[in-house]
């Protein structure tokens, strides 16, 4: 009666008479749960995912299987409280190893599959094992070399090894043996942490700490007897273990092994099993909102409009009126991810407010949390009907929370009391101590606090705050998370070097090259200037530095910030100057044959102060931009049969890439277009730099003149030098880039007789994407440049200067993120030293400032434009810098727009 009276009062009906239903939680350990798993028979308990096909395992068979290894362990010498350690990856014979370890009161100390095998030996001598479970790989390496004393026991589904452990069948016995007692203080896992801050620390986890949480989960109601729960996450963290595992057999659920952590292994496990439930992180949230995304907008805009609207109803019908209009509007799209998922539980780390609100928008229930290895997973979760957004929630089961020292906002150390908290640190009494306070309160380390309801608020975690030269405080993961918002970066990790901000950027590649970009830093360094606008200048970024590779994370996606200054470090040094790398015989002979040769010396002198292999990436690297690509190209082209197009070079990685492509051209005989030093231009190109028509002519005229009245109007446009504008002959007009309204500007500015025979350069994703702005590029004079094709931009430049007419160029290339001149691209440079005409040196002032990069719509604000005096290319080469004539013409140019604005009392 009193058992069944205390099932009643934690909401958890007591069916342990053979239905497929909860059992005893009130009395926890795994030996009540294979007592009640016995009593559910043939119910579903595993299933395990393999592409499209399933293998179930019933209640009635895990127990059997645990329960039999169990006595084959004691048979075989474990005593409680020895420590049996599992090393190897999520499967159904890892889960009856662990009901077996705990059946026979040992400890399990479970160790993540993709740690190294010294790494794992180190924590198997900490902790203490004797017997180890693992896979055959794992065994062969740990024996051989780093832990020869220990017993292996063999958890591959083929027992058919070369290695010198059990397979662990052989193990199991039939015949039942005395299981001894648990009690509260009974040690079930040892679980060590997965290094987010250095060494990782072996945390125990009692049978008291660990049913404390079984319970009171299982009381909110996660998961229930009906789901199948998804578990993608690895089960040697106490997160998944105990909320992915333990509480869905106590409660009488069945779990889903996916065949992997992939997006597509997930989803696709998700339909085949028909999982209702997925235990998650929130990266594993942001990736599947991202696919979801991305597919609506790959639908058009207007398919991305109406799912955008949908979803903002849907979220505010939920937080508003606590109606789930999603679980309707958003069917089809939930059903793509698992046509039965009702919920997610997010752990791990903190689940952003906005993917929160998306999720439950979509019309998932989202169980967001908070929670650490030594609190047996989760403390507190935003339970059915009391969900607040950006809230990890309130304490479960009978935990406690305060904040110590609190700030004027309230904001201080979490601190944490209850019965799911462990009782220390394996062998290190020095960390146990330091963890608590006086009077016993666990230090969580996270900083936050609690609203007048209850609820907790973590605003980050004071290990991680970083602490900057003049004092300044910040956390990285907010500005993560603004700088972290540009579709060209796929992740960026902030830390700290000499007192300033830094950031390591792995980008997204594939995105900048469709924009037709070569050069992986200019748009991320247009973005941080940007955003740096909406920060404090102690919280923007000092430098960055691009990697290729995945930053380092845990398996729950947490950075491993303790890792992230050598990696900085290590990127720094790649770039600096150092000695070309020794090549191998294979290499030399790769490199013997003419074209190779050619290659290799181009790339020699392009990259002089880079460390150049075969394998040497070109983007990240060597650092290749379009003005290099041109170079490359033009010396290459002089071979018969070779042209590099801008597909060609955005597919390229390495050097050896390269030299294979430009090989196979020779071989093939290469594209149509050969050998010629100013070839002759594509139809479609020269289609655009036709001179127009009287009515087209007649149009322009007339727009102009509306353009040049708005200015001088809106934004009391003033022009100054148009007079030293020579009335004849080719000319470049070259100012500075600013903003959008740039072109319209200088088409006001200019004389109409200049007006008239200018050309502008155009982005072709842009201007000439649709109709209507293909229109407009006719009537101004815009013909299509491609960055991945410049020599295609700078032979229709020379095109149009050498019949006499006048090209507006801006050398920067890029709109300026904060006002200030760019350093101007050596394309310039290029041009002016094939068509030796003279440049018109220009300065726009305060298009900045009435629209800046991002600003959808002009504010006032008086305008300005300044004319110099013609000066020639020896000239700017005289007055430039840098090591080829280019640079030197493109320097001396910036020199003369930036005294242009110093002369009107203007920061260059």
């Amino acid at each position: 009666m009193a058992s069944l009276l205390e099932s009643r009062r934690q909401g958890v009906p007591d069916r342990e008479a053979g239905a497929h239903g909860r059992g005893r939680i009130d009395d926890w350990s795994i030996q009540s749960l294979l007592s009640d798993m016995r009593i559910r028979a043939g119910h579903t308990a595993v299933l395990v995912v393999r592409g499209e096909s399933i293998e179930t395992l019933s209640y009635a068979e895990i127990a059997a299987r645990a329960g039999q290894l169990a006595f084959g362990l004691i048979a075989a010498g474990v005593r409680p409280s020895d420590a049996v350690v599992i090393y190897g990856p999520n499967s159904a014979e890892w889960i009856i190893a662990a009901l077996a370890v705990g059946a026979c009161a040992a400890t399990l100390a479970p160790i993540d599959d993709v740690l190294s095998e010294p790494d794992a030996a180190s924590i198997i001598a900490d902790s203490g094992a004797d017997l180890v479970f693992t896979t055959a790989a794992h065994c062969r390496a740990l024996h051989s070399s780093v832990a020869r004393a220990h017993r292996y026991v063999l958890l591959d589904r083929d027992p058919d090894t070369a290695s010198d452990g059990i397979f662990w069948r052989n193990l199991a016995r039939a015949e039942p043996v005395p299981l001894p007692p648990v009690t509260s203080d009974t040690a079930l896992c040892l679980s060590y942490t997965s290094g987010t801050t250095g060494q990782p620390k072996g945390i125990v986890l009692s049978y008291a700490n660990i049913g404390a949480n079984v319970r009171a989960i299982a009381a909110e109601r996660e998961a229930e007897p009906e789901d199948r729960v998804l578990l993608p996450l690895p089960l040697h963290h106490s997160y998944p273990f105990v909320i992915g595992l333990l509480l869905p057999l106590t409660v009488g659920a069945a779990v889903v092994l996916p065949e992997g952590v992939s997006g597509p292994q997930i989803v696709r496990a998700a339909r085949v099993a028909g999982a209702t439930v997925l235990i998650g992180v929130p990266r594993l949230y942001e990736v599947l909102l991202s696919a979801i995304e991305s597919r609506v907008a790959g639908a058009g805009g207007v398919a991305k409009t109406v799912f955008d609207r949908g979803l903002g109803l849907a979220i505010w019908a939920r937080s508003r009126l606590g109606i789930d209009l999603g679980r309707l509007l958003f069917r089809p799209v939930r059903a793509q991810v698992g046509p039965h998922l009702r919920a997610v539980t997010s752990g791990g780390a903190k689940l952003d407010p906005d993917i929160h609100r998306k999720l439950a928008g979509l019309g998932w229930f989202v169980f967001a949390g908070y929670g650490l290895a030594e609190t047996a997973s989760v403390f507190t979760t935003n339970a059915r009907g009391r969900t607040r957004f950006g809230s990890a929630g309130k304490a479960i089961g009978d935990g406690e929370m305060r904040i110590a020292e609190p700030d004027e906002n309230g904001t201080g150390e979490i601190l944490l009391r209850g019965s799911n908290i462990t009782s220390g640190y394996r062998n290190n009494p020095e960390a146990t101590k330091a963890a608590f306070t006086a009077d016993g309160w666990f230090r969580t380390g996270d900083l936050g606090y609690i609203d007048r309801d209850g609820y907790l608020y973590v605003t980050g975690r004071a290990k991680e705050m970083i602490v900057l030269g003049g004092g300044k405080k910040v956390f990285p993961e907010p500005i993560e998370k603004l700088y972290g918002a540009s579709p060209y970066i796929r992740e960026i990790a902030v830390l700290e070097r000499s007192g300033d901000l830094v950031a390591l950027v792995r980008p997204n590649a594939e995105a900048i090259r469709a924009i037709g970009v070569t050069l992986l830093d200019d748009p991320i360094r247009m973005w941080f200037s940007q955003m740096a606008q909406q920060l404090p200048p102690y919280q923007r970024l000092s430098g960055f530095a691009l990697v290729e590779e995945a930053l380092p994370r845990t398996r729950l996606g947490k950075y491993r910030r303790f890792l992230l200054p050598d990696i900085y470090e290590r990127v720094l040094a790649r770039e600096a100057k150092s000695a070309p790398a020794p090549l191998s015989d294979a290499d030399r002979a790769f490199l013997a044959e003419p074209i190779a040769a050619k290659v290799w010396a181009l790339l020699r002198k392009r990259c002089a102060d880079k460390a150049l292999t075969l394998e040497a990436n070109l983007a990240f690297d060597l650092a290749l931009d379009s003005f290099d690509w041109m170079e490359i190209s033009l010396e290459l082209e002089e071979e018969p049969g070779i042209q590099l197009t801008g597909e060609t070079i955005a597919g390229l990685r390495t050097v050896r890439d390269l030299i294979v492509v430009v090989k196979g051209l020779v071989a093939g005989g290469g594209s149509e277009r050969t050998g010629a030093r100013h070839a002759v231009l594509p139809p479609r190109q020269r289609s655009w730099l036709q001179p127009t028509g009287r009515l087209v002519s007649l149009v322009a005229s007339s727009l102009r003149a509306l353009d040049k009245q708005a200015l001088a109007r809106r934004f009391h446009l003033r022009v100054e030098g148009t007079e030293r504008l020579p009335d004849r002959g080719p000319l470049v007009i070259a100012p500075n880039h600013a903003s959008e309204m740039d072109a319209f500007v200088i088409a006001a500015a200019l004389p109409f007789a200049h007006f008239r025979r200018s050309y502008w350069a155009g982005d072709d994703h842009r201007m000439f994407s649709t109709a209507a702005m293909r229109l407009f590029s006719r009537v101004f004079h815009v013909f299509p440049v491609d960055e991945r094709a410049p020599m295609l931009a700078i032979e229709s430049a020379a095109a149009i200067l050498a019949r006499g007419d006048i090209l507006v160029w801006f050398s920067e290339g890029w709109l300026t993120p904060d006002g200030r001149l760019q350093r101007f691209r050596p394309g310039i440079g290029k041009l002016l030293t094939e068509e030796a005409v003279p440049v018109v040196p220009t300065y726009i002032a305060g298009t900045f400032d009435a629209m800046p990069r991002g600003r959808r719509w002009p504010r006032h604000h008086p305008i300005r434009v300044v004319f110099g005096d013609p000066v020639s290319v020896d000239a700017l080469e005289s007055a430039g810098t840098g090591e080829t004539r280019e640079e030197r013409i493109a320097g001396g140019l910036h020199e003369e727009v930036a005294a242009l604005a110093r002369s009107i009392g203007s920061t260059p």
